[in-house]
């Protein structure tokens, strides 16, 4: 990913590279998640599994809750420590510090990332408490 706008620099365009290399891990999140569909669709319709499925859409959603308030108890008690273990993991070292003058922490500055981080855990939070709810009512029909 090399940068022919004069706008960033060598080292942010290859962080830019890295991160939409990464992007395919959201084609991986939605394979998993169609796989998590089908299995729910094949525990409904047998009838000897039937109780299974309202069973495990209510506890799959409730151990995603509890991760996903593990992980935004870390972003909000220490962000610090959240931003970069996330960055060690998914990035190259060094790929992914910038100075703050440079385009990228320009256009997207840390508070931009902090909220993000917001908005993403409070989406996957408020996800899957509908499917808890929706397994929850499923579950209580069945009784």
């Amino acid at each position: 990913f090399q940068a022919e706008d004069g706008i960033r620099d060598a080292q942010e365009s290859r962080g830019l590279g890295d991160v939409y290399k990464r992007q395919g891990l959201w084609g991986a999140g939605a394979v998993a998640g169609l796989l998590v569909l089908g299995g729910t669709v094949a525990l409904a319709v047998h009838p000897h599994a039937r109780r299974r499925a309202p069973l495990a859409l209510l506890g799959g959603s409730l151990l995603t809750m509890g991760l996903v308030a593990a992980v935004g108890l870390l972003m909000l008690l220490g962000w610090d420590t959240f931003f970069t273990g996330f960055h060690q993991i998914l990035f190259p070292p060094g790929s992914w510090t910038f100075a703050y003058s440079d385009t990228l922490l320009r256009l997207y500055p840390e508070r931009f990332w902090m909220d993000m981080g917001g908005v993403l855990v409070g989406g996957l939070l408020a996800g899957a408490l509908l499917i808890a709810g929706g397994g929850f009512f499923w579950l209580r029909r069945l009784r």
